[in-house]
């Protein structure tokens, strides 16, 4: 098997709580062939000091600290790509961890495919005392959960565009390997949005590239109140989720009743986790959506319908 190189691109800004177990998360694999970079966009909170300590016991690392931040997420990954010359691009955020054979693992299946552009895994989803909490497969569509059971590692990307409609299955950066080629080919993430740039991403991807899945829980997503995902209101996430789908609804079958009972899956999940779900919360994001439906009750309401349909086949899987 070969053994490209793998360029980390590991950020951190402000979470020096986590930044060790994570940083050395990354420096103790099992895979002999990797790139480290480590960016600090101009942390306050004494991540730094931190980062340089490390530095000290661990010279292969190759620190880099901004004295100004760049201005976002998408924007610092999109400008610290110059730095890489691997052939796979692997992003850790500093508030997760990854197991010892993440890398080994995650490339294993490389050579038995073609066209692949990503290579995810299942990812435990623990809080900010690092217990778990959950598992991310387990909330995954059933016919996600099917195809992976029935002990498939390729998800061609037509299938991928079908799971993206429901839900951005590739919970986050950290559990992702990308081709160096195909980010450069779709010009990377958009910084246009803040917290669906990634899910963009996988849709855009899904259009030319197949993906790998990994059934192994081999990293460790770390939710908590300090995330960009947990401090944006669901009417700012759903308002990007609709442009969203908007600028890739070529992609889409929007005219099918099951792309919009997804769609309105996806707004009943939002507005749900805020206790929004009422008839003038309903009436703000009408606007989001009506390229894709005219009775967007309605549509929620199927959305509802899917999400029971889906918690009750995960209560038998139990």
């Amino acid at each position: 098997m070969k053994k490209p190189l793998i360029s980390i691109v590991f950020t951190s800004y402000n979470h020096k709580s986590y930044l060790e177990k994570s940083l050395l998360s990354v420096i103790n694999q099992d895979y002999p062939n990797l790139e480290i970079f480590v960016i600090d966009d101009n942390s306050n909170d004494g991540s730094q000091h931190i980062l340089k300590k490390i530095k000290s016991n661990y010279p292969q690392i190759n620190l880099i600290l901004r004295s100004k931040n760049s201005g976002g997420y998408v924007n610092s990954l999109n400008r610290d790509l110059k730095y890489t010359n691997g052939e796979y691009l692997s992003f850790i955020q500093c508030d997760d961890y990854i197991s010892s054979d993440y890398y080994s693992k995650m490339i294993h299946q490389i050579d038995n495919y073609e066209n692949i552009g990503a290579i995810f895994c299942r990812s435990n989803i623990i809080n900010s005392k690092g217990v778990k909490i959950s598992d991310d497969f387990m909330v995954r569509e059933k016919s996600f959960r099917n195809l992976i059971k029935s002990y498939r590692n390729l998800i061609p990307g037509n299938q991928m565009t079908l799971f993206l409609n429901f839900s951005c299955v590739i919970p986050n950066l950290s559990g992702v390997l990308i081709s160096k080629n195909a980010y450069l080919e779709l010009r990377g993430l958009n910084n246009d949005y803040s917290v669906v740039s990634d899910w963009d991403f996988y849709i855009r991807m899904s259009s030319r590239f197949n993906f790998i899945y990994i059934n192994e829980k081999l990293n460790n997503f770390r939710f908590h109140n300090k995330t960009i995902r947990s401090k944006t209101s669901s009417f700012k996430i759903l308002s990007e989720i609709g442009k969203m789908f908007d600028r890739n609804s070529h992609l889409f079958n929007i005219n099918s009743f099951f792309f919009k009972i997804r769609i309105g899956s996806i707004i009943f999940s939002y507005l749900k986790d805020e206790k929004l779900l009422s008839l003038s919360s309903i009436q703000k994001i009408r606007p989001i959506f009506n390229k894709f439906f005219i009775c967007t009750e309605l549509y929620i309401f199927f959305g509802f319908l899917k999400n029971l349909y889906e918690y009750l086949n995960k209560s038998k899987q139990k």
